[in-house]
């Protein structure tokens, strides 16, 4: 280890050389920080010299120290800040938790309190040794790495195969699992993953079997290699059958494309059962997800349906010097849905041009996200420009296996919403909660800003355009600006450029909703549900029944349906109220505008 390390590390190294001498350790002057040492022994209790020891804050706040012990086995770990600490030593690539701990988890804690030291003493854990020869499956020599796991799956140590394909491993004695990677033929410095398989020719952890190491002990094992397999992959077109002669496919770390001849073969698999991509870089078929089983020595076929899609190409500007714009990312939604999904969108470069793809026909708006600290402001993508409401943003129509090209978007420079949100029943600012452009829940991101504890919020990057916000609090019905539920009737808020509209609502508290949620035989369960506006779709509230009942808040006048979820032992599935399979078929629920509703759930859990 070098100096500038051990330096980094807050190493002792005067302190240390004091007591080599058998001085007693050095008094602790009046300070604000405390010391830990102690004396580290080997398995035979004879001095361990040169061990590198930590002293590590429990909480992680705190950087914490080390020392390097002396001929004696004494180390000293000076300028510990007063708290809790665990005591570790670096034995290869494993680590000795004191006392006598082979895991963070299980190790003492010891208190440092300042002015003080506390004094620690460690004896070395015995190593048993594991001893290792792997040969390819004609018996040469193989190369590549090898590593024990616990039988917690968490990492133990691993070591490179030398040319003669043997590697040795000092580790705590212990069961282990041991996976072997093999690398890249003709390439020893690489390894490669698609061929990885466990002791004794299994291909998974859970089939692996457990090799146990004891203390001073060398264990010796040996691994053939798996023979590999291979696929040779075809696409078609789901709707027509037609061959896709320019794909790809990937399978493990395995990828190639057909390069326009129709085919794939990935070669050098483990003979198992994969998971196997295929996709298109076009953007007029959607990726698809299928199984292939590899038989050793064997090439098997498998013929994959993709489904068509289209894409919609564009480029982003600058609203007043046509300059392109990099960095902005737009993201595709199904018209009248008004919600942006959890996908990212695809983003301009430096020529400002994306494609957005592959998409499944039908008619999107495009919502579009400027690269933050721009200076642009967000917008849904209009006929005649941004607008904010996502009721007039501009359709595009994309059609199978065809590529929609759309007039250049253009961005404005952004402006401000902020204001103080405050309850209309207590007249008092609302102290936590968010301001949003989407009702979040189903997966969807909020582009929100949080409101703090003095009401305030501020949504600094739209566009001039006049957008509905929505308003989401624990102690208020979810609800649009205006105080509705229904978005298409909010109230639209004027943004300009380079200015701050304020807008400061007084939130309703709705209606509250109440019930009891049991399975057929009248069990209590527990619950987490959504409410969706039975018009919109929008998620405007959510609940959860611990013990069986739940109290929500929503506002009315409006019709939902409720959208709920079960998680527990034995199960785990979802609904719609009442007994329902989707959206569609949901029983509505008209909330009044005032007062309490009670809509009592019973989920069938068989």
């Amino acid at each position: 280890m070098t100096s500038q390390l051990l330096r980094r590390l807050g190493v002792v190294t005067a302190a240390v050389l004091v007591v080599a001498f058998g001085a007693a350790a050095p008094a602790q002057a009046e300070s604000t920080t405390g010391s830990i040492s102690g004396h580290v022994t080997r398995p035979d209790g004879s001095p361990a010299p040169s061990e590198l020891v930590f002293a590590r804050d429990v909480n992680s706040e705190n950087p914490g120290g080390a020392a390097v012990t002396d001929e004696n086995g004494f180390y000293f770990i000076i300028d510990l800040v007063p708290g809790s600490y665990r005591v570790s030593i670096p034995r290869g690539s494993q680590t000795q938790y004191a006392h006598g701990k082979t895991s963070s988890s299980t190790a003492d804690v010891f208190v440092v309190t300042a002015g003080e030291v506390t004094a620690v003493d460690e004896q070395l854990l015995a190593l048993g040794t594991l001893q290792i020869v792997v040969t390819e499956a004609d018996g040469a020599p193989a190369r590549g790495e090898v590593s024990l796991h616990n039988l917690d799956q968490s990492f133990g140590s691993s070591a490179r195969l030398d040319e003669s394909g043997q590697a040795s491993l000092n580790v705590f004695p212990g069961e282990y699992k041991v996976q072997v990677v093999p690398a890249i033929p003709g390439d020893p410095d690489n390894l490669d993953f698609a061929r990885a398989q466990w002791l004794h020719g299994a291909t998974s952890f859970e089939q692996g079997e457990v090799v146990a190491v004891t203390p001073d002990t060398t264990t010796a094992v040996a691994e053939r290699l798996l023979p590999s397999g291979a696929v040779t992959v075809t696409a078609r077109d789901s709707m027509d059958g037609s061959p896709i002669v320019n794909f790809c496919a990937r399978v493990a770390d395995r990828e190639w494309c057909s390069d326009g001849s129709g085919s794939v073969t990935l070669t050098g698999l483990l003979p198992a059962t994969h998971d196997l991509e295929v996709f298109t870089h076009d953007g007029l078929y959607l990726p698809t997800d299928a199984t292939v089983t590899i038989v050793a020595g064997e090439t098997v076929p498998a013929v994959v349906d993709l489904v068509p899609g289209g894409a919609i190409t564009t480029t982003v500007v600058d609203a007043i010097t046509g300059q392109p714009v990099a960095g902005a990312c737009l993201i595709p939604v199904p018209m009248g849905s008004g919600r942006v999904g959890d996908a990212g969108g695809d983003c301009t470069g430096v020529d400002g041009q994306t494609t957005l793809g592959p998409l499944l026909g039908g008619v999107y708006h495009l919502f579009v996200v400027p690269e933050t600290g721009s200076g642009y402001g967000a917008q849904w993508v209009g006929w005649m420009g941004g607008v904010g409401d996502p009721a007039r943003a501009r359709g595009v129509t994309v059609e199978p296996r065809a590529v929609a090209a759309m007039p250049s978007v253009k961005l404005d420079r952004a402006g401000t919403i902020s204001g103080t949100v405050t309850s209309a029943a207590t007249r008092q600012p609302v102290t936590s909660g968010h301001v949003s452009l989407f009702p979040y829940g189903n997966g969807s991101p909020a582009f929100d800003s949080e409101i703090d504890e003095s009401g305030r919020y501020s949504l600094d990057w739209l566009g001039p355009y006049e957008w509905p916000l929505v308003f989401t609090t624990l102690d208020h019905a979810r609800q649009w600006s205006g105080g509705v539920a229904d978005r298409r009737e909010a109230k639209q808020i004027k943004v300009q450029s380079g200015k701050t509209t304020t807008y400061s609502p007084a939130l309703k508290v709705g209606t509250v909703m109440t019930g009891t949620v049991t399975d057929a035989t009248g069990n209590p369960l527990t619950i987490d549900f959504d409410v969706i506006n039975a018009a919109t779709g929008d998620n405007m509230g959510s609940g959860f029944s611990p013990g069986g009942t739940y109290r929500s808040l929503i506002l009315g006048p409006q019709t939902i349906k409720i959208n709920w979820r079960l998680h527990n032992e034995t199960t785990s599935h979802e609904g719609w109220y009442d007994d329902d399979i989707d959206f569609e078929h949901a029983k509505p629920i008209d909330v009044p505008k005032k007062g309490t509703l009670t809509v009592d759930l019973m989920i069938a859990t068989g």
